[in-house]
């Protein structure tokens, strides 16, 4: 631990929107895009109207890096919005809030976890999401971390 304070890690940011990892034997990038509250000070005495899930919810691109190549190519581009809409989004009670913190799965590149921020004291859940089937396929009922077994997996469907 003493080494680690000496090489600043525990100063290393946390990236909100992307994270870079490997998974499925491939370097994977993934990036969140979403519209974030910005609370800006308006002259205007009328508040600008609520944004559709489809514009609020943004979207996750995943891309992966090709050694015979050298260059990053897309792999998937999810709307988070189509996340809220399957049932096992719905079913599991999680809101409806811009996703953060993307990890990737180091054993399978089609999923990705995220939290979620549900208060100004941090209060938050995690999910993680197949990005090909657009279903949850765990989820956490209150904030745990990610280490702890917090996450609980979702029925399977037949």
């Amino acid at each position: 631990m003493e080494e680690a304070k000496k090489g600043h890690l525990f100063e290393y940011p946390l990236n909100r929107d992307r994270c870079v990892g490997v998974s499925s034997n491939g370097l994977r990038y993934v990036e969140v895009r979403a519209h974030r509250q910005q609370h800006r000070l308006s002259k205007s005495p009328v508040a600008p109207p609520p944004l559709c899930d489809d514009c609020r919810a943004g979207s996750v691109t995943s891309s992966v890096l090709y050694d015979h190549s050298g260059a990053w190519a897309e792999e998937r581009t999810l709307k988070l919005a189509d996340v809220w809409r399957d049932e096992s989004y719905r079913s599991t009670g999680l809101p409806k809030e811009v996703v953060e913190f993307p990890l990737i799965d180091p054993f399978d590149g089609n999923i990705v976890y995220f939290c979620i921020n549900e208060g100004k004291d941090g209060d938050g859940r995690e999910f993680c999401v197949h990005l090909g089937t657009k279903q949850i396929k765990a989820y956490s009922s209150s904030y745990k971390g990610l280490n702890n077994g917090a996450l609980e997996p979702c029925s399977q469907r037949v």
